[in-house]
């Protein structure tokens, strides 16, 4: 739960998600969702798909990386 709103995700993808933030953007020239996520280890010029971080950093804490 997240500010009373239930996240539902299933276990393989928890590793991705996790610390995932999503905020809403009402940005003129692209409003609608906006997602920061501390284990994508790069994204397209869109951010709308990423790719992830080697699966041995996933071990530390994300203030750490």
């Amino acid at each position: 739960e997240s500010n009373g709103l239930p996240i539902v995700i299933d276990r393989k993808s928890h590793i991705v998600v996790d610390g995932l933030e999503i905020d809403w953007s009402k940005d003129l020239s692209a409003p609608g969702p906006r997602f920061e996520n501390p284990r994508a280890a790069s994204t397209c010029g869109c951010s709308t798909s990423f790719s992830i971080k080697p699966q041995e950093e996933f071990d530390k804490p994300v203030w750490m990386n």
